[in-house]
């Protein structure tokens, strides 16, 4: 095991790309780059026609894909073989197949891209040689982004990013030549049979305005200290890729809990420090189930379903979507508004000082069960639950809750 830092130091060499075809004639010749493709249709066998024909297409796209390479001959042994297309800036890859309407087309990478941007060259980590399995991370007194090369399933020990580090880490969801962006955009880690932990934002500095981290699947122990508050991209941290048995623990910052398909987490504890610099705020989205969920103090918005919810000592949690969870209980200044469409199947618990919120939305609900302490408060004005078995008053009277059950109704 040993400690490898990020340096972000190789030298940027721009992509060099070149496509032949297996067949000219009256065909129907395409390039494409992230879905944008320049054609030549050719009424000749001349391969330096169809070439040419396909230089000038490209180089007069307004696409910015295409604007990002040059397209030109391709010269082997003072032979034309067919289109090179080199990239204008170094340090960028990309990503370009073809076709025709006969034969086969064959995309060779003759020099790859490279540059101080990714995160699989040896150059950017210290001692000039990349990180090695149970290895530990670290990315601290930087502003080297880590944009490129982001596939790594070797499973490490621990990442840890310091608040230090401001650079990036993944790519934005619209290039800034103003595309959508279709390279990998998120640092994806380990096999899916690892646990790793993560550590981010702690110690002094502004820290990463953008960190975004896929643990395919995998175990993960995700602390995060403090984070930039969101921006037009949306959540600075964003994390893909648990699994069943991974815990985020987030004492400030903004984070979002996410997956292209279905994550879970066993434990979500969000824990407001006294005299923190950014106060701890979490989405997580319909696609994420948590078992526990701990709010002591913070932000949340959960779509998902979870097992239990507490929250105390002045958190604010919104429910969205169709959010269901069996036990929920809130109390300490704290406040739950249930905007989702599902009940709660095991009992609600308003604590004293704890105020859960049904009437910010107009949908039907269920409540199995509801103990209200003296201080507590529960509200539905707009009288959409059902109450199962009631509210029970727990070593209290009417005059010691705030009950506000809709017009109309029969207390018994």
């Amino acid at each position: 095991m040993a400690t490898k830092t990020w340096t972000g130091r190789a030298a940027s060499v721009a992509q060099v790309t070149r496509v032949t075809w297996s067949a000219t004639g009256s065909h129907t010749y395409n390039v494409t780059i992230n879905g944008k493709t320049v054609s030549y249709v050719s009424t000749t066998s001349s391969l330096a026609t169809i070439i040419d024909g396909l230089i000038a297409a490209w180089n007069a796209s307004s696409e910015p894909e295409h604007q990002e390479l040059i397209a030109a001959q391709r010269i082997e042994s003072t032979v034309l073989v067919g289109l090179q297309l080199t990239a204008r800036a170094g340090g960028v890859p990309h990503t370009i197949t073809a076709s025709a309407s006969s034969g086969t087309a064959t995309v060779t990478e003759i020099t790859a891209a490279s540059g101080p941007n990714f995160w699989n060259l040896a150059a950017n980590w210290s001692g000039g040689t990349l990180p090695s399995a149970a290895d530990d991370l670290v990315l601290e007194d930087s502003s080297v982004a880590v944009l490129y090369g982001l596939t790594d399933t070797t499973n490490y020990a621990s990442l840890t990013i310091k608040a230090s580090y401001t650079g990036a880490i993944g790519l934005p969801p619209t290039n800034a030549a103003g595309y959508p962006e279709y390279r990998t955009r998120f640092l994806t880690l380990g096999d899916g049979s690892g646990t790793l932990t993560v550590n981010i934002g702690d110690g002094p500095g502004v820290g990463a305005g953008r960190i975004l981290i896929d643990l395919n699947d995998g175990t993960g122990t995700v602390t995060v200290f403090a984070s930039p508050a969101n921006t037009l991209e949306g959540f600075p941290i964003q994390l893909f890729g648990l699994d069943s048995s991974s815990v985020v623990n987030v004492y400030g910052g903004s984070i979002l809990l996410d997956d292209p398909s279905s994550a879970a987490v066993s434990a979500l504890n969000i824990i407001e420090r006294p005299g923190a610099r950014v106060r701890p705020s979490v989405s997580v989205s319909s696609r994420v189930t948590v078992a526990t969920i701990t709010c002591m103090g913070g932000e949340l918005i959960l779509e998902s379903n979870a097992t239990t919810l507490t929250a105390r000592d002045g958190a604010t949690v919104t429910t969205r979507l169709a959010s269901a969870t069996p036990t929920v209980k809130v109390g300490s200044r704290a406040r739950i508004n249930w905007e989702s469409s599902g009940g709660i199947s095991t009992k609600l618990t308003a604590e004293p000082g704890g105020t859960c919120d049904f009437g910010r939305v107009a949908s039907t609900k269920t409540i199995a069960a509801a103990d209200i302490h003296a201080g507590g408060s529960i509200l539905d004005p707009l009288d959409k639950i059902t109450w199962t078995t009631g509210v029970v008053l727990v070593g209290a009277r009417l005059a010691d809750v705030t009950l506000d059950l809709g017009f109309g109704v029969t207390i018994s």
